[in-house]
């Protein structure tokens, strides 16, 4: 990055914060002091990204930042407001891959109804995008749940296990949301032996 900076490679510039913000977040969910970090790398590709008139690009930085609400609730309407803009830009562009991808964090900011609303259109949209998938499932499972809608929640559970499974990633909490599902079922074998499938281990503090 600093090598970037240092030609005045600004949009390559823009680029290396974006994947930072993104490298600071994956370090955060085990180490939660990189949290910030991300958010500042992200704000920065933001602003670069507006110096150089590349509303794409601005919208990318703003997208990503609805996840830093999970770590800090007081950062809701700020996320809220990063999103909205972060959609209305792709919807001005007329992209439909950053679309998708801006409604993945409106309907995370938004209500139940909201998510619900929007589901089964982001997951149809982008198949071939197997991270995106995995993470937009894993926040449907929650959502299925939570709206009671378990056996949706269930079969959500098993596609995204399987797709972890094609990506070489653990399920972490994929089987503990599905044995929630499965308790209000009735079905506390099931859910036993869902539970059982969970990953939890020092290495997976969230499992």
């Amino acid at each position: 990055m600093r090598e970037a900076a240092d030609q005045g490679a600004t949009a390559e510039e823009m680029e290396a914060l974006l994947r930072l913000g993104r490298a600071y977040y994956v370090v955060g969910l085990d180490h939660r002091p990189a949290i910030p970090r991300s958010l500042d790398a992200l704000e920065r590709a933001r602003q670069l990204a507006i110096r150089l008139g590349d509303s794409h690009g601005e919208a990318r930085a703003l997208i990503p930042t609805h996840r830093h609400v999970d770590f800090d609730p007081g950062f809701r309407a700020q996320a809220t407001e990063n999103v909205n803009r972060a959609l209305a830009i792709a919807r001005e562009l007329g992209d439909e891959d950053l679309e998708i991808d801006a409604l993945r964090g409106t309907s995370r900011m938004g209500t139940i109804a909201d998510r619900l609303g929007t589901i089964e259109r982001i997951a149809l949209e982008r198949p071939g995008d197997l991270i995106a998938l995995n993470e937009h499932l894993f926040d449907a499972m929650w959502t299925y749940w939570r709206s009671g809608h378990f056996m949706e929640c269930v079969a959500c559970c098993d596609r995204a296990t399987a797709l972890a499974g094609r990506l070489g990633i653990p399920p972490v909490q994929y089987g503990t949301i599905k044995s929630f599902a499965l308790v209000d079922l009735g079905r506390f074998d099931a859910a036993w032996e869902a539970l059982e499938q969970e990953v939890a281990d020092d290495e997976h503090p969230f499992g």
